[in-house]
């Protein structure tokens, strides 16, 4: 009775998690956080059960969503009771909290992956489709089932590395290629572009085990952003409400714009709120609560406003121990990753797949929310649990 129990246990967490999977094609009906909701109601069956394991994943995804959350009711605890912020400012919290259970039925169930894959990018197709060509008659921002160019940007970025790598017929494969590529230029979304170029030119590094390049690449670009502070900061310093009005032009198209705003406000208000507490950070849902920085009149408030770089939006609301703490669980899906090749030719393609969306999700991450953006990460999040729970035997390992 027991066995049996758990057996149903299992198969309704397989059935919520695809579910939650498939409904990551659109962001207008919330069922992709379906998964998140559920699993609160298994965490007292974690304690008693023998199917969770404890791995690095879960364990510092525990400790950062823990660390959060004491930032967020030192800061403001009435955050909690209000959906718009789990909406906006606490999104990451939904984004990362399935990742506690990722030890839970590892290498338990038989399923066909690429089939899974293969539905989701259909369902993808056929969705967003009708809603793009309809944007483009209408002259509208290309969004396609989405409520904005960066959350479709960021979706179409993660669902095209799904394709690159699915092994099914060439022709279909070209098809779906060619039009997520196509949608992804359509959003103009530069991080989303960005984020899939710099990932499929080093995720060949990564497979080859050459680990200095990616490093070395990051490195460049976190002088070039501190080199841009440099030179911004004092600028916001001194002109604070009147940075805008200094150095956009009103010739600046809307793109044009949006640079300036990250790179003379967004930017230098982030990094100002960091050094104001650099260990701890100012709080949880913090950055768009000051109008300039933190003399300005604190204003609680939920919307979509960021850093635009999810590291600075890290220093700032949660300091350099928050930042810590999501590096390092960056760095373990990256460890565990590499020590879950398999021969089995779709699973590694799978693995692979992951690489790629992990790597455009870190490069696209300096200039925009994609790692704590629901629609960019969740695609990662749950296609790495079903690849935790698929029962393969990897390379190296006796299951």
């Amino acid at each position: 009775m027991e066995k049996l129990s758990l057996n149903n246990l299992h198969k309704f967490y397989f059935y919520v998690l695809v579910t939650s999977f498939l409904f990551t094609s659109t962001n207008l009906i919330f069922l992709s956080i379906l998964l998140p909701l559920l699993l609160i109601f298994l965490i007292p069956f974690l304690f008693v059960s023998r199917d969770y394991h404890v791995n690095k994943i879960s364990f510092y995804t525990f400790i950062f969503l823990f660390y959060s959350f004491i930032s967020l009711i030192s800061y403001n605890y009435q955050s909690l009771l209000n959906f718009n912020f789990y909406r906006y400012d606490g999104a990451f919290l939904i984004v990362l909290f399935p990742l506690i259970f990722f030890g839970f039925l590892r290498n338990k169930i038989n399923f066909n992956v690429k089939k899974i894959l293969t539905i989701f990018l259909i369902i993808s197709l056929l969705i967003n489709l009708p809603f793009v060509l309809f944007q483009l008659y209408e002259g509208r921002y290309i969004v396609g089932a989405f409520k904005s160019t960066n959350g479709f940007g960021g979706f179409i970025m993660s669902i095209l590395a799904v394709a690159i790598f699915l092994r099914v017929n060439i022709k279909f494969k070209i098809v779906l290629i060619l039009s997520f590529t196509v949608f992804l230029f359509l959003t103009l979304s530069r991080g989303s572009i960005l984020g899939i170029g710099l990932g499929l030119l080093l995720c060949q590094f990564v497979f080859k085990k050459k680990y200095k390049y990616l490093i070395l690449f990051i490195l460049i670009i976190v002088l070039l952003q501190s080199l841009i502070l440099v030179y911004t900061k004092p600028k916001y310093d001194e002109f604070k409400q009147n940075i805008l009005s200094e150095v956009v032009n009103e010739s600046f198209n809307t793109k044009k714009r949006n640079i300036y705003i990250r790179l003379y406000d967004n930017w230098p208000k982030s990094f100002g709120i960091f050094l104001d507490s650099p260990i701890f950070g100012r709080g949880v849902g913090s950055v768009n609560d000051y109008s300039f920085d933190i003399s300005s009149d604190k204003s609680i408030t939920y919307n979509s406003a960021h850093s635009h770089n999810v590291y600075l939006h890290v220093l700032a609301e949660q300091g350099i121990l928050g930042l810590f703490l999501f590096i390092i669980i960056i760095y373990y899906f990256f460890i565990y990753l590499e020590s879950k090749k398999s021969n089995d030719i779709d699973t590694e393609n799978l693995r692979k797949t992951l690489v790629l969306i992990l790597l455009a999700l870190i490069f696209s991450s300096f200039t925009e929310n994609r790692f704590f953006s629901p629609s960019n990460s969740l695609p990662f999040i749950y296609i790495l649990m079903l690849y935790n729970m698929k029962k393969v035997k990897f390379l190296g390992e006796n299951v």
